[in-house]
């Protein structure tokens, strides 16, 4: 910012618009003017100004602001983002750029978000501008970003976005996705390991009864030895029931019968029971018949 300049009035009312062809436009307009020109805030003109994009002036006489007015007039004819907005950057991110004199290879940059950074400050692009282009590129058939989440990626505090997003990314960049991640796969995308072999069921060999188990211990048994969660067995009780016209087994029922929080259920919803863990009811009730037994007994 010069100081020591005199202040000079500015003209209200004036077009800025071509300030560099015409001699009547002052050099200098003051911040609201400025604001009336673009259809801007003026608190928008100060960041614009503290962001070194306009200079701006200080007056002797109360020290006031005052800005170029072909900085402002620059500054109109930038091409707008599809919803209205000025774009940061005079760049299409459609269009192929040329890699600028002095890129650091992106092998050299430490982390996925300084490389992301890198890029887009290679391509002179701002953060709304590449989010925008992510967004419509992803819009029918992917994931959708906006800026703060872009900015968040930049400074680390998103570990590794998901792959269909780093595509999208990696396109709007110009930029292969390998030389993007290069050295960075293994450790931002690991392989996931792959799953143990799980051991059919043996039908024919259910966990043997031990004589000191629940009843909703038993059910516990027997719903892992055939290999079925809470829920697949709930829906499979039901299944049953249902098809003679009886109620079922919800989930949260069946929750509270393996950790002995309610009595077996009925007869009816026993039977089905025992038949879809391919066991007996008596088996089941075994060692409930022998608590009730011995409680008689004392």
């Amino acid at each position: 910012m010069e100081r020591g300049v005199r202040e000079q009035v500015a003209c209200p009312g004036i077009d800025v618009r071509d300030a560099g062809d015409r001699s009547d436009v002052p050099a200098w307009i003051t911040p609201s003017d400025a604001a009336r020109v673009l259809g801007v805030r003026t608190g928008t003109i100060y960041k614009l100004i503290e962001s070194g994009r306009m200079r701006a002036r200080q007056s002797y006489h109360g020290g006031r602001i005052h800005v170029s007015a072909a900085d402002v007039a620059d500054y109109d004819r930038r091409p707008r983002l599809p919803d209205g907005r000025r774009a940061w950057t005079r760049c299409n991110p459609d269009h192929e750029a040329t890699d600028p004199a002095g890129k650091l290879p992106l092998g050299e940059i430490a982390t996925l978000g300084e490389r992301v950074r890198a890029l887009r400050r290679w391509r002179n692009l701002s953060l709304a501008t590449v989010a925008a282009a992510v967004t419509e590129r992803a819009a029918t058939v992917g994931p959708t970003l906006d800026r703060g989440h872009l900015s968040r990626i930049e400074n680390g505090h998103v570990r590794a976005p998901g792959r269909r997003l780093l595509a999208h990314l990696a396109a709007v960049l110009h930029v292969p996705e390998d030389e993007l991640l290069a050295d960075l796969e293994d450790e931002l995308y690991p392989t996931p390991p792959a799953p143990a072999p799980v051991a059919p069921a043996d039908p024919a060999s259910p966990p043997p009864c031990t004589g000191t188990e629940t009843f909703g211990e038993r059910v516990r048994a027997l719903r892992r030895w055939r290999r079925l969660t809470q829920a697949e067995l709930a829906a499979a009780v039901t299944a049953r029931a249902r098809a003679v016209g009886r109620g079922g087994l919800s989930l949260s029922h069946l929750n509270r019968l393996e950790n002995g929080w309610q009595a077996p259920p009925k007869p009816h919803t026993l039977t089905h029971l025992a038949a879809v863990l391919q066991t007996t009811e008596d088996d089941l009730l075994a060692h409930h018949h022998r608590g009730r037994a011995s409680a008689r007994g004392r």
